[in-house]
C-alpha cells in the first residue's frame, strides 16, 4: 500500500489562498496527519498573508506545515475578500508533540487549541482526494474543541510516530501494511520498509503474510521434512507435525539390546543374563553370556549299553543299535555277553576257582560275580574231625563237651579232645583229678588217656580209652569197684585188666560192668544181691563174667542189680528184684540174668536206685521196679514187676532215670521229664543228658553244658553253692 502523505496534486495548487482558508487547512493538516503524531501549531508560525504567499504551498495541503522557516517560493496567494481576515499576531498552540505511538484503531482524539477557534468552512468544491481517510469530517460545525469522532482510515491506521515532512526524511514510520517494517518517511512520503520475513522455523507449516494482520502459519501435510531424529525415516509433515516412521534396528540375535543412536546408528549392546534358546537341541539351560547365547551341553544317555548315544544340534538325541558289542546282561555269572537289536545276550556261565583253605567258599553271585564267603565259625574243617572254622581259618577244635555223667554231688564231662573234667563234692577222689578238694567248677581228670565215653556212679567214676576201648576208673574202692584188684580208694584213673575191646560200661551203687565186644558181660565190686551175675554174692575187685550172657551190646546198673540190652533188642537183669527191678514179673532175687517180661525191640536202657526204664525203636519208653515220686510215667506211684509205658513220652532216643525222676531226649533234641522234675519239659538243642539222685546235667548242641537242681556241694558247675529251679551254665569247662 502507498502510504504517503498525499503523492497527488491538490486541486487547490493553483489557487492563490487567503489566510483563513490556509489557516483552516493547516488545522486539517494537524488532525489528520497519515505519519505519525499530529504536527504542532507551532510549526506555523505565519504571521500575515503576505508570509504565507511567500510559502511555497504547490505540493497542496500536503506541504502545508512542511517548514516553519519562513522560506519565500509561493508563486500566487489567494487574497480575496472573501476569506476571514487573521490576525497576524496570532500564537499557536505552544503544547508539546505527543510523542506517544497512536493507537493504530483510533483516529487520534486530542482537542486542537481552541483560543482561536476556526469557524471558517474550508472549501469542499475541490476535496484533497490524497488524504487516505475517505470518511469526512463533519464541516458543518465550528471545532468546539472536542476531537474528530470520525470513523479512521482501516485500511492504513495511523500508526507512525510522526507525521512525514520535507524535513523529517529518515524518521519512522507506519504505512498501514503489517508485511513491512522499519518504515520510515522519505521525501515526506511514509515509505514501507523491509518486506516482513514470516517463518516460525517450522517445515510443516505454510508462512504467509496478511496484509491486515501479518503474519500467518498454515499446518501442511505430505511434504517431506525432516523431524530432527536420524532415527526416523520418511519424514513428512503431518497436520503440521513433522513425523517420521523409527528405524527398526534388529540383528536378529537373542543376547543383544538393539537401539537407534542419536546419529541414526544401529547399536546393538551386548547382554547377559535372561534365558534365551541357542538353537542347538543338545544345551540346556541356555543363557545369555555377554551378547551370546549359552547353554550348558548335555549328555544324551539311555542307560543301554547295546545303543550308540549321540546328539544332534537339530533333532537332539539319538540311539542307534550297537551290535556285537560287549556288554552286561546284569548277571555276573554269565561272561562274553554280546548285543544285538540293542539287547544284551548273556554269554557262557563264569567259572569260579575254589580256594584251598577249607573255610572260604567260592561261589558265583549273580550282582557281583565270584565271592568268597566266610564259613561260620564252629564250621567242621580238615580231616580228622578235630578241626573246625574259626574266623575263616581251619583250626583245632577247643574242647567242647560230647557227653555228661552225673554221680551223687559231683559232675562230670566229656569233652571234644578227649579230656575229661568235673566238678562238685570230692570225697575218694571221685572228681579224678589226682585230690579230695572239692571244687565248684571244672577240674581236669588226671590222666594221659583220651576217652570215647564216661560213666559216673555213686562215689565213683570210669571211663572207656579211646584208642584201645578199655576202662579207667577212680574214686571210692572200698568193695573193689575200681577193678584194679584192690579196695584203695583212687583220686585218679586206673586201668581195669583183662577187659579187652569195651562197648559200654555201667556205674552202679558200688559195681561196675562191662559189656564187651565179643558180646559178654563181665562186672567186679560189690555183689551183696548177685548184682554181678556170676551166680555168688561174692564181691570183685577184678571183673568176672556174667554167666549166660551173649549177644550183649549195652548194660545198665542200679542199686543192686543189672540188666543187659541185647543185639536181638531183649533185655535181661540180674541182683536184687525187691521192687520188681528185674521186670521178669516177680519181685524174687535172681543170682543169675532173668528176661524183662514182653518187652522186645529195645534201643537203649538206664537204671538207677530201685527202677529201670527202657527206650523201643518206636520212641516209645517203658519202665519198671520202684515209682517213688511218679518215676515210672504210668501216672502213678505204684511199683511195677513188668515194664509199662510212660505215656507222657513220644520221639524217645535216649533215657535217664534216677531215684526220683526221669527224663528221655528226643529225637528232636527236646527233653521230657517225669517225676519229681517233671517241670523241666521242654528243653531244647540236647544231644546228651545224665540224671543224678539230686540234679541233672545235659549236653546242648553248641557243646555248652548246663545243669539244674542241688547245688549243695557246687555239683551245678557255676562257681557257687546255691540251688537252682533253671538251668545254669557250666562255667570253665
Amino acid at each position: 500500500m502507498n502510504d504517503s502523505c498525499s503523492s497527488q496534486t491538490s486541486p487547490a495548487r493553483s489557487l492563490r489562498l487567503s489566510l483563513p482558508v490556509v489557516f483552516a487547512a493547516l488545522l486539517t493538516v494537524a488532525w489528520v496527519g497519515g505519519c505519525g503524531t499530529r504536527v504542532p501549531a507551532s510549526d506555523f508560525r505565519f504571521q500575515n498573508p503576505a508570509q504565507l504567499a511567500a510559502a511555497d504551498v504547490s505540493p497542496g495541503l500536503d506541504a502545508i506545515g512542511a517548514s516553519d522557516s519562513g522560506d519565500s517560493g509561493v508563486s500566487s496567494v489567494d487574497s480575496g475578500a472573501d476569506d476571514a481576515p487573521t490576525p497576524d499576531t496570532m500564537t499557536p498552540d505552544t503544547t508539546q508533540p505527543d510523542t506517544t505511538q497512536p493507537d493504530t484503531m483510533s483516529p487520534d482524539t486530542m482537542t486542537p487549541d481552541t483560543t482561536q477557534p476556526d469557524t471558517m468552512t474550508p472549501d469542499t468544491t475541490q476535496p484533497d482526494t490524497t488524504q487516505p481517510d475517505t470518511t469526512q469530517p463533519d464541516t458543518t460545525q465550528p471545532d468546539t474543541g472536542s476531537p474528530d469522532t470520525g470513523t479512521p482510515d482501516t485500511a492504513a491506521p495511523d500508526a507512525g510516530p510522526i507525521g512525514c515532512t520535507f524535513n523529517n526524511s529518515g524518521s519512522s514510520c507506519e504505512d498501514g501494511n503489517k508485511c513491512t517494517t522499519n518504515d520510515t518517511c522519505q521525501s515526506g512520503k511514509c515509505v514501507g520498509g523491509a518486506q516482513l520475513a514470516c517463518t516460525d522455523g517450522k517445515p510443516c507449516t505454510k508462512d504467509s503474510c496478511s496484509f491486515s494482520t501479518g503474519c500467518t502459519f498454515t499446518p501442511s501435510s505430505g511434504a517431506a521434512c525432516s523431524d530432527g531424529d536420524a532415527c526416523t525415516t520418511g519424514d513428512s509433515c503431518q497436520s503440521g507435525q513433522c513425523k517420521g516412521t523409527p528405524k527398526t534396528c534388529t540383528d536378529g540375535k537373542p543376547c543383544t539390546k538393539d537401539s537407534c543412536s542419536s546419529g541414526g546408528q544401529c547399536v546393538f549392546a551386548p547382554v547377559s543374563g535372561g534365558s534365551c534358546d541357542d538353537g542347538s537341541k543338545c544345551t540346556n539351560n541356555d543363557t545369555c553370556k555377554s551378547g551370546q547365547c549359552q547353554g550348558t551341553t548335555f549328555s544324551c544317555s539311555d542307560g543301554n549299553a547295546c545303543t550308540t548315544d549321540a546328539c544332534s544340534t537339530s533333532s537332539g538325541c539319538t540311539y542307534v543299535a550297537a551290535n556285537g558289542v560287549a556288554c552286561s546282561d546284569g548277571n555276573a555269572c554269565t561272561t562274553g555277553d554280546k548285543c544285538s537289536s540293542k539287547a544284551c545276550l548273556a554269554g557262557s556261565a563264569l567259572v569260579c576257582t575254589q580256594s584251598t583253605n577249607p573255610c572260604l567258599s567260592v561261589y558265583c553271585a549273580s550282582q557281583s560275580g565270584c565271592t568268597t564267603k566266610t564259613l561260620s565259625n564252629g564250621t567242621p574243617c580238615g580231616t580228622s574231625g578235630g578241626a573246625w572254622c574259626q574266623s575263616g581259618q581251619c583250626v583245632t577244635k577247643p574242647a567242647t563237651a560230647t557227653a555228661v555223667g552225673v554221680g551223687n554231688k559231683h559232675s562230670c564231662a566229656l569233652l571234644s579232645d578227649g579230656k575229661a573234667k568235673c566238678w562238685g563234692l570230692n570225697v575218694y577222689g571221685r572228681l579224678g583229678n589226682g585230690s579230695t578238694t572239692t571244687s565248684l567248677s571244672p577240674v581236669t581228670v588226671s590222666t594221659p588217656y583220651s576217652f570215647k565215653a564216661i560213666f559216673m556212679g555213686r562215689e565213683h567214676g570210669c571211663a572207656i580209652e579211646k584208642l584201645a576201648a578199655s576202662v579207667l576208673c577212680w574214686g571210692h574202692n572200698q568193695l573193689g569197684q575200681l577193678g584194679d584188684g584192690s579196695t584203695s580208694d583212687r583220686s585218679a584213673p586206673v586201668l581195669v585188666k583183662g577187659l579187652g575191646l569195651v562197648l559200654d560200661v555201667a556205674v552202679g551203687y558200688s559195681h561196675t560192668c562191662a559189656a564187651i565186644a565179643t558180646g559178654v558181660v563181665t562186672c567186679w565190686g560189690y555183689n551183696q544181691h548177685g548184682q554181678l551175675g556170676d551166680g555168688t554174692k561174692t564181691n570183685r575187685t577184678s571183673p568176672v563174667a556174667v554167666a549166660g550172657m551173649t549177644g550183649v551190646k549195652a548194660v545198665a546198673a542200679g542199686y543192686g542189680f543189672t540188666c543187659g540190652l541185647k543185639t536181638d533188642g531183649t533185655v535181661s537183669c540180674w541182683g536184687e528184684n525187691s521192687a520188681g527191678q528185674l521186670g521178669d514179673g516177680t519181685t524174687t532175687a535172681s543170682l543169675t540174668p532173668k528176661t524183662v517180661s514182653g518187652l522186645t525191640s529195645v534201643v537203649a536202657i538206664d537204671a538207677a536206685g530201685d527202677a529201670m526204664c527202657a527206650v523201643r525203636s518206636d520212641g516209645s519208653v517203658w519202665c519198671w521196679g520202684g515209682n517213688s515220686y511218679g518215676k515210672l510215667g504210668d501216672g502213678t506211684t505204684t511199683s511195677r514187676s513188668k515194664p509199662v509205658k510212660a505215656a507222657t513220652v513220644t520221639g524217645a532216643v535216649a533215657v535217664q532215670i534216677d531215684q526220683e525222676s526221669a527224663c528221655a531226649r528226643t529225637s528232636s533234641k527236646g527233653v521230657v521229664c517225669w517225676g519229681k522234675y517233671g517241670g523241666l519239659k521242654g528243653t531244647s538243642s540236647v544231644t546228651d543228658i545224665a540224671q543224678g539222685a539230686w540234679h541233672m546235667c545235659a549236653v546242648k548242641t553248641d557243646g555248652s553244658v548246663q545243669c539244674w537242681g542241688s547245688n549243695a556241694d557246687g555239683q551245678l558247675g557255676d562257681g557257687t553253692t546255691q540251688a537252682q529251679g533253671g538251668f545254669v551254665t557250666v562255667k570253665n569247662l
